[in-house]
């Protein structure tokens, strides 16, 4: 009983798979129409579609040379650490794929081209296209490395313009970064050198007032001996008192060479020829002062090989649009030819 059933199910399937053969052979007709129908239109669609072309440019990090005006003054002892070529870098980087340069980008260059060519571009229907067609991508696995940037446009030359001049608006965003936080650094440079030289003049001011009493007492012990003039001291004791006459025994200069002495101190406008390194601190004070960086002798990036012009449309893609339309049409036609048996066997 169980190999008839077994046969007669066989058999069933076979005269379901002979009947869908027949009902596709007898709707082949259909098929094909709906298939050339969409393919018709695809040929339209690609026939009526401008075409855009894609133009990519590759960067990567700066040389060490490109980015010493940004060093100038830093390193060695002044405190200020030397900015290397990759941290130069990750601020291109930054800047390169930041919504700021995108909007800008899409302000001041995007929508103006277009226009000029005679296209019609509104405001966020054409930015969110734009944000599609603008990539920034990494070349390399590591972000440090290299980085690529893609454009597309309708006609090959704006293209090519357009990469150039996205990785130059971000460039040059980067530079003035990069010169303010450096001109920022000299500013604190330069206000860290004046507290230090106020600083010693205020200690040489009152080490000379501090110098002036002493030299008082000392004059005053001169005068009670009645010590005018220095005695006379053998070239054996000059060694030994030669460090305590400017000490406790000062007075031994003699009250002429004190009042002397005193009265040069007490004359003296200015204390900065006696204090050791100020002349090299006020130097540096107006470096840093009148530090200023050219933005043209900066490179944030060098460009990887040239920015190609591009010989062929990257949209629209026509071997995939005939394709999908093909496919898309057979399937569509497959359903019509069964919603038509199924109509006709509802009628019977």
């Amino acid at each position: 009983m169980s190999t008839d059933n077994v046969r007669l199910k066989s058999n069933n399937e076979e005269i379901d798979l002979v009947e869908l053969v027949r009902e596709l052979w007898k709707g082949r007709v259909l098929i094909l129409s709906v298939m050339l129908m969409f393919l018709f239109c695809a040929v339209i669609y690609v026939y009526v579609k401008a075409p855009q072309y894609e133009a990519k440019a590759t960067v990567r990090a700066p040389s060490q040379e490109g980015i010493a005006a940004l060093n100038i003054g830093r390193g060695d002892k002044s405190g200020l650490r030397l900015l290397e070529a990759k941290d130069v870098y990750a601020v291109y980087l930054r800047n390169l794929q930041s919504e700021s340069i995108r909007r800008k980008f899409f302000e001041d260059v995007y929508v103006p081209d277009l226009k000029a060519e005679g296209h019609e571009v509104g405001n966020d229907q054409s930015y969110r296209q734009f944000s599609n067609d603008a990539r920034v991508e990494n070349a390399d696995a590591n972000l440090s490395s290299r980085a690529t940037i893609t454009l597309l446009a309708f006609q090959p030359q704006t293209a090519a313009y357009w990469v150039q001049l996205y990785s130059n608006l971000a460039a040059a965003q980067a530079v003035r970064q990069l010169i303010a936080d450096v001109q920022s650094d000299a500013k604190a440079k330069a206000e860290g050198l004046e507290q230090q030289i106020e600083i010693d003049r205020d200690s040489a001011r009152k080490q000379r007032e501090d110098k002036i009493i002493q030299l008082k007492e000392a004059l005053s012990i001169a005068r009670a001996v009645g010590l005018e003039k220095p005695p006379f001291i053998s070239a054996s004791l000059a060694s030994e008192l030669s460090s305590e006459i400017s000490g406790g025994l000062a007075y031994m200069r003699g009250s002429k060479a004190l009042e002397a002495e005193i009265a040069m101190f007490e004359a003296r406008i200015s204390d900065d020829p006696y204090i050791p390194g100020l002349r090299q601190k006020q130097a540096d004070l107006s470096f840093y002062r009148k530090l200023s960086i050219d933005p043209a002798a900066v490179e944030v990036y060098q460009m990887d090989g040239e920015v190609k012009l591009p010989d062929r449309p990257a949209k629209p893609r026509i071997a995939l649009i005939l394709v999908a339309a093909l496919v898309l049409g057979a399937l569509v036609g497959l359903v019509l030819v069964f919603v038509r048996k199924l109509l006709v066997e509802a009628k019977r």
